[in-house]
């Protein structure tokens, strides 16, 4: 069994503060609750690293071996895709149009690799994509390509026939 990181015996009143090093007092000190001084540290000179771009991805690249009977399986997913999961993408494709109720004010979309691709009914799931866009952003429905950008998740959703329909989930932050 692993070994606790503390001991059970170990208590933090029973422990007495170290002496300074040898020349501490020469530089500033901030007090502790406890009363122990230690060397203030001054925060870093360099400002945040910014966010890193997100990854381009081809569709190719989410390919992936259903089979026949379009039933998705963990152990299917290639490392390839298990690298971008929780990772920030875009992708381009199409918004499938048969799974919409309206065509402006638009949320949740499935969004297609091609014109001709289909939601259900037998289509390889790994041609689409499950967006839900954050918040108040929102998209109309076009009938040429778009570019959506947010977080990848393989997270399958499954039709009424059993089936697998869509394998990965989008997070969408935004929509070009």
């Amino acid at each position: 069994s692993p070994r606790p990181l503390r001991s059970p015996s170990c208590r933090a009143a029973s422990l007495s503060p170290l002496p300074p090093p040898p020349g501490a007092g020469s530089h500033p000190t901030a007090s502790t609750p406890s009363g122990v001084s230690r060397p203030q540290i001054a925060p870093p000179s360099h400002p945040a690293p910014k966010l890193r771009a997100p990854l381009v991805v081809e569709w190719d690249r989410l390919e992936m071996p259903l089979g026949g009977d379009n039933k998705f399986e963990r152990w299917m997913v290639p490392g390839r895709v298990q690298e971008l999961e929780g990772k920030r993408v875009r992708v381009k494709g199409l918004i499938y149009a048969g799974g919409l109720s309206q065509k402006g004010n638009i949320r949740e979309f499935p969004l297609i690799r091609e014109f001709g691709c289909q939601f259900g009914g037998g289509a390889p799931a790994w041609h689409v994509i499950m967006v839900e866009l954050e918040g108040k952003l929102r998209t109309e429905y076009k009938s040429e390509p778009i570019t959506v950008e947010g977080i990848l998740q393989v997270k399958p959703y499954n039709g009424p026939d059993g089936k697998t329909w869509s394998v990965y989930f989008l997070q969408g932050t935004k929509v070009e």
